[in-house]
C-alpha cells in the first residue's frame, strides 16, 4: 500500500472503517463509535474540516487504526508531535487521549514516545490536492516515520512530558464534564435526524 497515492489509499481506510467517501469532511456532525453498534455525535466545525485530511493521512501512515484504541494512540502521536495550533484537533486529541487512559495506558506512551522522534503533517504548508497526491510512502520518509528511522527520542523528556499532558489531560477532562448532557443530547438529534 505504500507505494500509492494517498487519493488511491484513502477510499479504503473509509470503506474498512464505514466512514463516507469523503472521511465525513463536509458532513455538519460527525459519529463517533463509542463501541460496536454505540454512537455519539459532535458538531463538525470548519476549523476541524480543515485539519481532518490530515488527521486521515496520519493513520494510513502511521498505522494506527480507526477504531477507538487507535483513535487514542493516533490522539496521543499528534500531541506529542504537535498539533496544538488548531484549537479542535488540541481539543479532539486532548479527550481521544485522556479516553485511552483507563485501559490503554501502554499504547498512548508507545505513540507518545513515537510521536517525540517523528513529526505531523499539521506543521506542513501543503494544499489538500498535493497531499492527495503524494505516495505514502515518501509521507512516511518526511514525517519520519519509515523503517530506517533509528533517531531515539529522549526518553526522561519524553516521560516528563508524557506525565504532565496526563495532568493536564485529566484536569480538562474534568472541567469538561459539564458538557456531556449537551453532548447526549446533541447525539440524540442527530441519531433521530439520521
Amino acid at each position: 500500500m505504500d507505494d500509492i497515492t494517498v487519493k488511491e489509499a484513502l477510499p479504503a481506510f473509509y470503506k474498512n472503517y464505514n466512514l463516507p467517501p469523503d472521511g465525513g469532511v463536509d458532513d455538519s456532525s460527525v459519529k463517533i463509535e463509542l463501541m460496536q453498534g454505540v454512537y455519539m455525535y459532535i458538531p463538525n466545525p470548519d476549523d476541524r474540516k480543515k485539519v481532518v485530511l490530515k488527521h486521515d493521512i496520519h493513520h494510513l501512515v502511521t498505522g494506527y487504526t480507526g477504531i477507538l484504541k487507535g483513535e487514542t494512540e493516533i490522539s496521543a502521536w499528534e500531541l506529542s508531535t504537535g498539533c496544538y495550533s488548531n484549537w479542535v484537533a488540541f481539543t479532539i486529541n486532548t479527550y481521544g487521549m485522556m479516553t485511552g487512559c483507563p485501559w490503554n495506558l501502554s499504547g498512548l506512551w508507545k505513540a507518545w514516545l513515537r510521536g517525540k522522534r517523528t513529526s505531523n503533517l499539521y506543521h506542513k504548508k501543503y494544499t489538500d490536492e498535493q497531499l492527495l497526491n503524494k505516495k505514502v510512502s515518501d509521507l512516511k520518509k518526511e514525517l519520519g516515520l519509515h523503517e530506517e528511522n533509528k533517531q531515539k527520542a529522549n526518553t526522561l523528556i519524553a516521560f516528563l512530558s508524557f506525565v504532565g499532558f496526563l495532568i493536564f489531560g485529566t484536569v480538562f477532562s474534568i472541567a469538561s464534564f459539564v458538557l456531556i448532557p449537551f453532548a447526549i443530547v446533541y447525539s440524540i438529534i442527530i441519531a433521530i435526524r439520521k
